[in-house]
């Protein structure tokens, strides 16, 4: 793919980490430096007016990593939009997300949106 060649991305990741999707066992030891390395690489196919959505969720022992990740970026954080997963409809909550096993801990129903751009 050349470069200045995508106009828009949409990505969740982490992609597998600590997940069971099948049969993958993603196991990144070093996975923030690997995000910062993959998004720069990505930045260079994107074009100069291009835009890069980035849902990243937090996580309880390293509830800053998300921040760590855009600061660390070729591009700039344009916009940043929480996406919140939980609302409640007809007395349910709907749309929770990942669930929490913890007596301790409520779930985290929301998300970080980082909208990148040049």
């Amino acid at each position: 793919m050349p470069d200045d060649f995508i106009s828009v991305i949409v990505s969740s990741p982490p992609y597998n980490i600590g997940r069971k999707y099948g049969f993958y066992d993603d196991k990144k030891n070093n996975y923030l430096d690997w995000q910062i390395s993959f998004w720069n690489k990505v930045s260079h196919k994107m074009k100069d007016q291009g835009h890069i959505f980035l849902n990243i969720q937090p996580s309880r022992q390293k509830p800053l990593w998300c921040y760590e990740l855009v600061s660390k970026l070729d591009w700039k954080i344009q916009n940043t939009f929480i996406w919140n997963k939980r609302i409640e409809i007809d007395g349910f909550v709907r749309g929770q997300g990942t669930t929490s096993q913890s007596k301790k801990y409520i779930c985290n129903g929301w998300e970080y949106i980082f909208h990148l751009t040049k």
